[in-house]
């Protein structure tokens, strides 16, 4: 088995939190899911190199999604409250 790569932590960060912007000034939700599908497959390929475990990946993809979800909420305001109740799901603790 091969060694694991090792990853600069605050790269990471900054490339998670430069996609979560990213799906944040998305103007439509082609483009937002595709900010989100790329967060996910970064997060999946940190896994597969064997830089974070199962158990990270999913821990970070949940605090990704709250994150985009808390701001994208505030960003929507008043009248895209229905869009605001679809989100609102992720911030509930499961």
């Amino acid at each position: 088995m091969a060694a694991p790569q090792r990853f600069e932590t605050r790269s990471c960060t900054a490339r998670l939190e430069a996609l979560r912007r990213r799906a944040l000034r998305a103007v439509d939700e082609v483009d937002r899911k595709a900010a989100i599908d790329q967060a996910n497959r970064f997060l999946q390929q940190l896994e597969e190199t064997g830089a974070i475990t199962a158990a990270e990946r999913l821990m970070f993809g949940r605090d990704w999604v709250r994150a985009f979800a808390r701001d994208h909420i505030r960003n929507l305001g008043d009248e895209g409250a229905a869009e605001a109740d679809r989100w609102r799901f992720f911030l509930i603790e499961h």
